[in-house]
């Protein structure tokens, strides 16, 4: 593979209020410094926060709700679900031991997307309150939450094991 000076930057990960910056060079050529970066799948960012992350997240996945919603909306339930967490909610939980929510405006747009989801698997649009919780409760599904910490304690349990 040849050396490509256009390809190569650098991401300074700091806290600091005025961090001390350092012109890094590769080969003779300066390296482009950015705040944030995706790597495998996961949106780096050098003020070490998730909100760039979890709206990239987000979006994939209510796009792609929304070409299932297109396509299979005369389907019946089963195919639906099944293509809901096939299709979207591997975009929601992937590297999620990684960058696991803290902040309640991620969570709840997190959250958000799975409660679309549940709209459309049982195809009920009514907007009484209470209604979304009961469709979570008859199709079964823990919140995305509640799947991050069983991934978590699974983790651990695993890391202890060996």
């Amino acid at each position: 593979m040849q050396y490509n000076p256009s390809k190569c930057f650098v991401m300074k990960i700091t806290r600091k209020r005025d961090p001390v910056i350092y012109d890094y060079k590769l080969m003779g050529h300066s390296l482009e410094s950015v705040s944030q970066h995706p790597y495998l799948g996961i949106e780096l960012s050098s003020k070490l926060d998730w909100g760039h992350h979890i709206d990239s997240k987000v979006t994939k996945a209510n796009q792609t709700l929304g070409f299932l919603q297109r396509n299979l909306g005369n389907c019946l339930e089963s195919i639906k679900e099944l293509a809901y967490k096939a299709l979207v909610r591997p975009h929601l939980e992937y590297a999620s031991l990684v960058w696991d929510l803290w902040i309640d405006k991620h969570i709840k747009q997190v959250e958000d997307v799975q409660r679309r989801a549940a709209r459309f698997v049982k195809n009920c649009w009514q907007r009484t309150p209470g209604t979304v919780s009961n469709l979570l409760n008859d199709l079964e599904w823990p919140s995305l939450q509640n799947r991050r910490k069983s991934a978590r304690l699974t983790l651990l349990f695993m890391v202890n094991q060996h």
